[in-house]
């Protein structure tokens, strides 16, 4: 990240005002009230409020005095997906001089490295039909409420998260988990979520917001239980990328829930237009190759959703379960779904940094979970999980929407 003196610089030559004000806003306390929200950052510098230079020069010596200038960095590379070279800078890629201006042989770097993958036309339209795909995960707590994961649709009611994200409504079993009851006043799974919201009421969301809650429970289990399959974290996730027992393809950190709506078949914003969809798992899905992009579309921090293209680096030793990659995460990004270049999905995400991994060359690298492992225990355990309990489709088929595994073998279904 620039010196303090540099930054204000680099923000005026490089960030555009919308995406300054969009992470100071969202760096706030959450306590902070509306009016104080509004124009906060032009309140810094009163005597010439429309001047960008001077607002930027007040901006940052405020935020490090509050002990927020990292975060605010942190949210500026996020939301600045399109903007490589603002993003090279805070990540250290690009070197600046004193006046914030970009060192060009390093520019050059970039752009021949990133440039292929942000002027395709595939890439960009995958990324445009599956943000609609992706949902933020809240939990009514009583004492916390709030977003605390993210998911996404593999069938028309078929949402896939980390466990960890909703394991306070799992109890484990020598059957494997069992859902709590009560889970489905308590979940709720947010889709279109854009534009941050002050306070958020799950039961009376803003205009736009897209809210489902998990199928109610029925008399006669398994038919509507909201828990189709899980797997449970491995004690090492997020702690080191060296894993001991028990078995790491055996702990997948890994749930697949059901919505009590079909939100995948549903047209997006109503009114007959061009369908949600859902994400299809189809196997086996070629490993990505070092250096290869990995980009994630998430809910970091409980805000909006957001998308952030990094790196691959590396992957466990066999059997290969765990994906490592340079994107960028942060509390709330669980679950999110992880995609290469094509884009296909080749995992979803569920650790940050390691604790324990000093030294290493994936020390600094966030983790996911690679796909094939989740779609080979699932053609293994649950092959006939995901048409139990709607009729008429009761067995194999090719045509009900709601098997994430159809794209590989309508058997499966």
């Amino acid at each position: 990240m620039p010196t303090q003196a540099i930054l204000p610089k680099v923000l005026n030559l490089y960030a555009s005002w919308a995406v300054i004000t969009a992470a100071v806003d969202a760096i706030l306390p959450p306590d902070t009230q509306p009016s104080d929200r509004k124009n906060y950052i032009e309140r810094l510098a009163p005597q010439d409020p429309g001047n960008k230079v001077v607002l930027t020069e007040a901006l940052v010596p405020h935020l490090a005095s509050q002990g927020w200038l990292e975060r605010f960095c942190v949210e500026l590379i996020s939301r600045s997906q399109t903007n490589a070279v603002l993003r090279g800078i805070l990540s250290n890629q690009i070197a600046v001089n004193a006046d914030g201006v970009a060192d060009q042989a390093n520019l050059q770097s970039l752009n021949n490295k990133v440039q292929p993958f942000l002027v395709s036309k595939t890439f960009f339209e995958g990324m445009e039909a599956a943000r609609y795909r992706v949902c933020a995960i809240w939990i009514d707590d009583p004492y916390e409420p709030g977003f605390k994961g993210t998911g996404f649709l593999i069938g028309a009611d078929l949402v896939l998260t980390a466990r960890h994200v909703v394991e306070r409504f799992l109890v484990p079993g020598p059957a494997g988990d069992v859902a709590l009851a009560g889970a489905e006043q308590s979940l709720a799974f947010v889709f279109d979520y854009w534009a941050p919201v002050g306070a958020f009421a799950v039961a009376a969301p803003p205009s736009g917001l897209r809210v489902v809650r998990l199928v109610a429970p029925r008399e006669n289990p398994p038919a509507g239980r909201w828990l189709e399959w899980s797997s449970m974290k491995h004690p090492d996730d997020g702690r080191t990328h060296l894993f001991g027992p028990p078995p790491i393809d055996q702990r997948l950190d890994c749930a697949i829930v059901r919505l009590a709506e079909r939100i995948g078949a549903e047209s997006i914003g109503g009114g007959g237009g061009k369908l949600r969809g859902w994400q299809r798992l189809s196997a086996p899905v070629r490993p990505p190759r070092p250096g290869s992009a990995i980009a994630l579309l998430q809910h970091p921090s409980a805000g909006p959703q957001m998308f952030d293209k990094g790196d691959f680096v590396d992957s466990d030793p066999d059997p290969s379960t765990r994906l490592f990659y340079s994107t960028n995460t942060n509390g709330g990004s669980s679950g999110s779904p992880c995609f290469d270049a094509t884009p296909d999905i080749v995992g979803f995400h569920n650790a940050g940094h390691p604790s324990a991994y000093p030294n290493r060359p994936t020390s600094l690298c966030n983790q996911g979970v690679l796909i094939n492992q989740v779609i080979a225990r699932l053609s293994v355990e649950r092959n006939q999980a995901f048409c139990w309990n709607h009729p008429p489709f009761s067995g194999p088929t090719t045509g009900c929407g709601r098997c994430p595994m159809i794209a590989r073998s309508p058997s499966l279904c």
